[in-house]
């Protein structure tokens, strides 16, 4: 599907709604980042074709619980078998249904590891995730990458403020937005620096990443300002308690 993605962004401070998976973590934990996808040689190809060729870089991938509304495109999809609502294998085929590698998982955290290299092995960022158990049988989920890059619309994201309820700390605010930030961002530049940075602040002490986010959030209100956005909302919570 010709799907484009995130809430569309103009020149006003954009609101997203909340996600509640996040909640009890901390901000590194959100958004692990995938280790790079190395540009060794790939494994051999199944009886389904050919192998996906890996993307040099950072793997960004991660799920999302629905399709973004403006500015992405289908790229592939991911094919998981199920049996006893447990996964046992994923495929990933490209855009046109070929299928390009097959492989045996043995749990879920398996799965979802597997299932963001393989979405960055087909040059995508979000795979689709369906909400709730698993039911026995074959699930696809879309992947989708931005349709084209626009750091400048992550940028209005970023700095635009995130629906949430009342009475959040800057810390739990920070939480809830790494999570929408990761389903909306499509641009090379600003999903790597934000899986640059939660991977920094997970093994970071709690005064290195403090010093981490204001150097994070001090970059980001620099570019904010050449972008010519005057008010950054996630510059300003990085550098919050």
């Amino acid at each position: 599907m010709a799907l484009t993605a995130g809430p569309m962004v103009g020149s006003a401070p954009m609101r997203h709604p909340i996600p509640i998976a996040c909640l009890g973590l901390a901000l590194a934990a959100c958004s692990p980042p995938s280790a790079p996808v190395a540009p060794a040689a790939p494994p051999a190809p199944d009886a389904g074709g050919a192998v996906a060729e890996p993307v040099a870089g950072l793997c960004t991938a991660s799920p999302a619980r629905k399709a973004p509304m403006h500015f992405w495109k289908q790229v592939g999809s991911l094919v998981v078998a199920v049996q006893g609502q447990e996964p046992v294998s994923v495929e990933v085929r490209d855009s046109s249904g070929r299928s390009l590698e097959t492989a045996k998982v043995s749990n879920k955290k398996e799965m979802r590891s597997l299932a963001a290299k393989m979405t960055c092995r087909v040059g995508g960022v979000l795979y689709l995730a369906p909400a709730g158990k698993p039911v026995d049988g074959m699930l696809e989920m879309k992947v989708l990458a931005a349709a084209s890059q626009d750091p400048t619309r992550d940028l209005q994201n970023l700095c635009g403020v995130p629906e949430m309820p009342q009475g959040f700390d800057p810390s739990q605010q920070r939480r809830v937005a790494v999570e929408i930030y990761e389903e909306s961002l499509g641009s090379t530049r600003w999903r790597e620096w934000l899986f640059t940075l939660t991977g920094k602040l997970q093994t970071a002490t709690e005064q290195d990443g403090a010093t981490l986010r204001k150097k994070a959030g001090e970059e980001l209100a620099a570019a904010a300002k050449q972008a010519g956005i005057q008010e950054c909302w996630f510059a300003t919570s990085l550098v919050s308690p």
